[in-house]
């Protein structure tokens, strides 16, 4: 169960619930709430992904893959003795660090690719990515 508590009436919700609960032994994690990246945030992300990979003739998720490996980087994992590289998801970002991660991505498009990525409200925008 999760919980968020923005307020006094969701601490008391989360004692009540804690107050519930049978008698066996749990596992309680408490930290500070980080809001996940945004709808627009990810739809603007999508439609310079779809553009990237319109103009580079790759396929999105090509594009994707390149994007996360180049600006989140990975988690490195030990299975036995095997260390693997896992590319961290882009689902996991704060508002935060979607924000930022959307700015490298954009700045890479345009200083190594030459792909401008108009405002997302202009008309040109709408050309660009047939939205």
């Amino acid at each position: 169960m999760d919980f968020i508590l923005r307020n006094n009436d969701d601490k008391k919700a989360l004692a009540d619930y804690l107050l519930g609960l049978p008698d066996k032994v749990f596992d309680v994690t408490i930290k500070v709430h980080h809001e996940k990246r945004s709808t627009p945030q990810n739809a603007l992300y999508w439609s310079v992904v779809r553009l990237v990979a319109k103009e580079t003739g790759n396929d999105v998720d090509t594009v994707h893959r390149f994007f996360k490996k180049q600006f989140i980087g990975y988690d490195i994992r030990t299975i036995g003795e095997e260390r693997i590289a896992i590319v961290r998801s882009t689902t996991t970002l704060s508002t935060e660090e979607f924000s930022e991660y959307l700015s490298k991505v954009m700045a890479f498009t345009a200083q190594e690719l030459g792909i401008i990525i108009p405002d997302p409200n202009s008309p040109i925008y709408k050309l660009m990515t047939n939205e």
